[in-house]
């Protein structure tokens, strides 16, 4: 529909320029969490660890 109304070169290029958009910002924020020193897996590990400490001290 919207490629229709734009032309096909038009809306390729759109295309485009928004993958390149969305592959700089995952580098860049893949950048900046190595730069922290962590991974964002090792973040995501480490926010699990202290739910679960917080379960078990609600638990008792």
């Amino acid at each position: 529909m919207f490629c229709k109304k734009m032309g096909r070169n038009v809306c390729l290029v759109v295309i485009f320029l928004s993958s390149v958009m969305i592959f700089y910002a995952i580098t860049l924020f893949h950048i900046h969490s190595s730069v922290m020193g962590k991974s964002s897996a090792d973040m995501l590990k480490e926010r699990l660890k202290k739910q679960e400490i917080q379960r078990a001290k609600e638990a008792k």
